[in-house]
């Protein structure tokens, strides 16, 4: 239902760390402490927003000959 993990950026497993933390949005709530007074909505109905699987976005589409891409 999560996943907590220390990874590393790149393919030679060299790059810097970064933490990785990932849920089940589904099921997350079944194992999540969560107060009333958090938010107005329940968490459940909160972890709808996190459930993405039905609306993937668009693809980006690279230009032909791209060699690498950044992000910030």
């Amino acid at each position: 239902m999560a996943f907590r993990q220390i990874a590393r950026f790149g393919t030679t497993n060299q790059g810097p760390t970064f933490k990785v933390f990932a849920v089940d949005s589904e099921r997350f709530g079944d194992i999540a402490w969560f107060r009333d007074d958090f938010a107005e909505k329940s968490i459940e109905d909160l972890l709808v927003n996190l459930n993405i699987a039905s609306s993937k976005p668009a693809p980006l589409i690279l230009p032909a000959g791209t060699l690498k891409i950044t992000a910030w």
